[in-house]
């Protein structure tokens, strides 16, 4: 009963505090949809695979819950730090001490504490709360840019296994939230006219996007270290080009100037971000993962991957080709796999119809809308590449891509809604 009320006021203050672009009927089928998803990514785990992330990470929060009953300021410790000699019968029965993990295991906990250790009930507070962020972004993109509700709610909300891997207990739904909320707020720095929000509403933004910049950092940094930079060379090039409209033409160029920068500056950020290492971590980590893989046929195999830049660009198209439409309808697998084939099948099908709409059409953009398009597209191919480099299951690397995928996505689909010019303002 007191988390029926939780859940209500949470999703009463979500939405008061959104501005809503998209019909109010969206929202609640939206967060429909995203509850069931995560119900259903808990069955899924608990009866078909009975294991997993989602359960075993779980688990652990429940060892830090019962901290919390007996000892609050213990947990409380716990919570911001990781005092492993202080407290070693804690730790020893946690199953996994990866930092990231913890971290993942330590918020699971803060829901476990309100539901009192219940999985389902936990597993609607994460869904929720992801399901604000991605509902923030698709607000953002409309009032900003125009684009067609339709598509805007195809990529981000009802995309199969965006919808499904991106909800729930599971480090992607945290991650997706958290990336959605970032995205729509520096876009709505750079391009939303001048207006006078509260100095209140200000403050909070700012403190939530410094915190779920905290987040994606210790989740999962590598995302940052290509979007931090993407986000920021698309800043520099649209103002340098307000300021001095005669660098218009060279748009494209000025941007990737920045990010090549920029990227060089993000590998002092992270000591797994240096060149050197961030390419024997990245091969070093397909080698070890194909090990973990007994059925090659679910997994990404490349001949001769060295950790060297050569090597790397030699196996980029192979590892986008096949990270974006494998599994492959005709290989051999399970239901779930199966179901990836058909939305790969899809997703590849939709990708040559905009290829040719391009061709056919040969649509005016302007300027603005080239910076963006050309930035979603440095992310998403980045991203798509580096994951499907470093982690070459297939099974893994669908889940992954839910960090990229419906920006990529949107992009394919407003090309194909487009008549003589992308939709924008």
């Amino acid at each position: 009963m007191c988390n029926a009320g939780l859940f209500t006021l949470l999703i009463f203050l979500f939405y008061r505090y959104t501005s809503f672009s998209l019909p109010k009927k969206y929202f609640f089928a939206g967060l429909g949809i995203k509850l069931l998803a995560g119900t259903t990514l808990g069955l899924v785990y608990h009866y078909y695979y009975h294991e997993g992330d989602t359960l075993s990470l779980f688990k652990d929060a429940t060892v830090l819950t019962r901290v919390a009953y007996q000892a609050p300021f213990d947990y409380l410790e716990m919570l911001f730090s990781n005092p492993f000699e202080k407290y070693p019968h804690v730790y020893e029965a946690i199953g996994n001490l990866d930092v990231r993990a913890l971290l993942m295991s330590k918020m699971i906990s803060l829901a476990n504490l309100l539901t009192n250790n219940n999985y389902w009930l936990s597993n609607l507070y994460f869904s929720i709360l992801s399901f604000w962020g991605i509902w923030y972004l698709c607000n953002k993109l409309i009032q900003l840019f125009s684009l067609d509700r339709s598509i805007v709610v195809i990529s981000f909300l009802l995309y199969p296994s965006v919808f499904f891997w991106g909800s729930g207990i599971i480090k992607e739904s945290v991650l997706m939230g958290c990336l959605c909320f970032i995205v729509g707020y520096s876009l709505n720095l750079l391009y939303s006219p001048p207006q006078k929000p509260s100095r209140l509403s200000q403050v909070f933004d700012f403190l939530l996007f410094l915190f779920t910049l905290f987040i994606v950092f210790k989740l999962k940094y590598y995302y940052l270290a290509i979007l931090l930079p993407t986000l920021m060379s698309l800043a520099i090039s649209q103002k340098l080009i307000n300021h001095h409209p005669r660098l218009e033409k060279y748009n494209i160029l000025l941007f990737s100037s920045c990010f090549g920068l920029l990227v060089i500056c993000a590998s002092f950020s992270h000591p797994n971000l240096h060149f050197k290492v961030f390419f024997e971590v990245l091969v070093n980590n397909y080698y070890e993962m194909l090990k973990q893989s007994p059925k090659l046929h679910n997994t990404i195999t490349y001949t001769g991957l060295q950790p060297n830049v050569l090597s790397i660009i030699q196996h980029a198209p192979q590892a986008m080709l096949e990270g974006l439409l494998r599994p492959y309808l005709w290989e051999e697998g399970n239901v779930l796999k199966k179901i990836a084939a058909v939305e790969n099948l899809l997703f590849g099908g939709t990708f040559i119809l905009a290829i040719i709409r391009v061709i056919v059409k040969k649509p005016k953009v302007s300027p603005k809308l080239q910076l963006l398009i050309f930035a979603t597209l440095v992310y998403s191919l980045l991203m798509l590449t580096l994951l499907s480099l470093a982690s070459p299951n297939l099974g893994n690397l669908v889940r992954y891509r839910v960090g990229f995928m419906p920006f990529l996505l949107l992009l394919i689909l407003a090309i194909l809604r487009l008549k003589k010019e992308l939709p924008g303002k």
